[in-house]
């Protein structure tokens, strides 16, 4: 996943928040071409590293461990069911990389609601796993 820095721009110039770790991970891309995206800060941002660590970290694993089926395969089958859509009459599943974080939150219930009724497996919610 890749990491999310913000800033601000005083008197036209981009200020980044913690410079320190924007520039190391800058520095791995020493020498080559690289795309730079800025958007206004808000609710529309995608899911966070702290979001996909408790999704694959708590939800999937837990689900993982339920079924006997990979992280990979529960992931595929939760973007099935919650996530797909109707293309030219056929189903094909949606993606989590550009959710909002209130769209990946939605998501989260869906999966915790599912796993919840379907396979007995209660998931706790982000605030209720310990770090």
């Amino acid at each position: 996943m890749t990491p999310v820095f913000s800033g601000k721009i005083e008197n036209g110039k981009l200020r980044i928040t913690e410079r320190d770790k924007f520039d190391i991970y800058l520095s791995r891309f020493e020498g080559k071409d690289i795309d730079l995206i800025v958007e206004k800060k808000g609710l529309a941002r995608t899911r966070t590293l702290r979001e996909n660590s408790y999704y694959w970290g708590v939800v999937l694993k837990l689900i993982s461990d339920e079924t006997g089926h990979s992280a990979d395969d529960i992931h595929d089958y939760c973007k099935a069911k919650f996530l797909s859509k109707i293309v030219m009459k056929e189903k094909v599943s949606g993606s989590t990389k550009k959710l909002s974080t209130i769209k990946f939150e939605e998501y989260l219930e869906n999966i915790r609601r599912w796993a919840s009724i379907e396979l007995s497996c209660v998931i706790p919610l982000p605030n209720e796993v310990l770090n």
